[in-house]
């Protein structure tokens, strides 16, 4: 995969945050929780579009499953 196609493919923490409408407090215990994964460049932590995707999908599993019990 070439460097300008990675970049295309991920998004920084501020980007992250804003999409999920979440802090970077909430987000780093996202991390540290191990749902969510990011791939170091340098000293900057990027995530995969694919992988926020994948943690939306879980979210919607998990908002669905809830309901059903209620």
């Amino acid at each position: 995969m070439k460097h300008s196609t990675f970049l295309q493919d991920t998004l920084n923490t501020h980007e992250v945050c804003d999409i999920l409408g979440i802090s970077r407090a909430t987000l780093y215990r996202a991390r540290k929780a191990g749902l969510l994964e990011p791939v170091r460049m340098g000293r900057f932590l990027r995530y995969e579009k694919k992988e926020i995707d994948r943690y939306i999908e879980r979210l919607r599993e998990e908002n669905t499953s809830e309901s059903v019990a209620a």
